[in-house]
C-alpha cells in the first residue's frame, strides 16, 4: 500500500511553491497564541506546507481545504476523513508529512546522546521490549532504542492512543531486522516501515494495513503550485 511521504528542511524560507497567506482565521489565531516565536514559526510552516500539498492532491485551492479536530485531539479531513489520512511529525531541521488511504502516524526524531537509556526504556517501553532491549549487544542499544522511540511514537499517532498507552503497545527493537508490531491495543492490523530521513535524524511510519508499505513519489513542487 502506497504512502506519499514529503521530508522537508524546516528553514525559515518556505519553499517557491506556497502560498504564505493561505491559513484559516483559526489557524491564524492558533499561531498567534503561541509565544515562543520558534515554536510559532514552526507550526505556519507545518500548515501552510500541508494544507499546499493536500490541496494538490486532491486539485482544489489551499484555503478550501478544512480540518476537524477528533475526540482522541487528532486532526482530520473534514468530508474526507474516510478515504484521506494525514499526519506530521518534525524536529529542529525537518518537517516530515505523510498522506495515505489509511490510518497512519509519522514520528521524526534528531539522534541525541541519551546517558540513560536503560532507565527510558524501563520507564516508558512495554515488557516485551525492556527483555529484548537489555538482552541485545551494547552496541546496538541507541539504534534500538532510536528504533523503539520512533516506531512507538508513530504507531500511537497512527492509533490515537498518544502516549498514554506506550506500554500497551510492543514493536521488535532490533535494528538488524525490518521493524514489525508485536503487540498494540487497536483492533485493525497496522504495519511499520523506516523513513529515509537525512543523516542525524530518525523516523518511522506507522500504517493501519496487512500489505507491505511502499513510498510512493510524492508530486514535483511544480505539481504543488497553486
Amino acid at each position: 500500500m502506497a504512502v506519499a511521504i514529503w521530508l522537508l528542511p524546516d528553514a525559515d524560507a518556505l519553499p517557491t511553491w506556497v502560498d504564505a497567506h493561505i491559513l484559516s482565521f483559526d489557524e491564524q489565531a492558533r499561531a498567534e497564541r503561541i509565544s515562543h516565536i520558534p515554536t510559532r514559526n514552526q507550526f505556519v510552516r507545518c500548515r501552510l506546507l500541508l494544507r499546499t500539498l493536500l490541496a494538490s492532491r486532491f486539485d482544489c485551492p489551499p484555503s478550501a481545504i478544512a480540518f476537524t479536530i477528533a475526540p482522541d485531539g487528532k486532526p482530520h479531513l473534514a468530508n474526507r476523513a474516510d478515504r484521506h489520512f494525514f499526519n506530521v511529525s518534525h524536529t529542529e531541521s525537518l518537517i516530515a508529512i505523510a498522506i495515505g488511504p489509511r490510518p497512519l502516524g509519522i514520528d521524526v526524531e534528531v539522534h541525541r546522546d541519551h546517558r540513560d537509556r536503560a532507565g527510558l526504556v524501563d520507564r516508558y517501553f512495554a515488557i516485551e521490549e525492556r527483555q529484548q532491549y537489555h538482552a541485545l549487544p551494547e552496541a546496538l542499544k541507541p539504534a534500538a532504542f532510536l528504533r523503539g522511540w520512533t516506531c512507538k511514537e508513530a504507531l500511537l499517532k497512527g492509533t490515537g492512543a498518544g502516549v498514554r498507552d506506550l506500554q500497551n503497545c510492543a514493536i521488535d527493537l532490533d535494528p538488524r531486522l525490518p521493524p514489525r508490531v508485536l503487540r498494540h491495543t487497536d483492533s485493525q492490523p497496522w504495519r511499520l516501515a523506516i523513513l529515509p530521513t537525512p543523516n542525524g535524524i530518525a523516523g518511522a511510519l506507522a500504517l493501519a494495513t496487512n500489505e507491505e508499505i511502499e513510498f510512493s513519489p510524492p508530486p514535483t513542487s511544480s505539481a504543488a503550485k497553486t
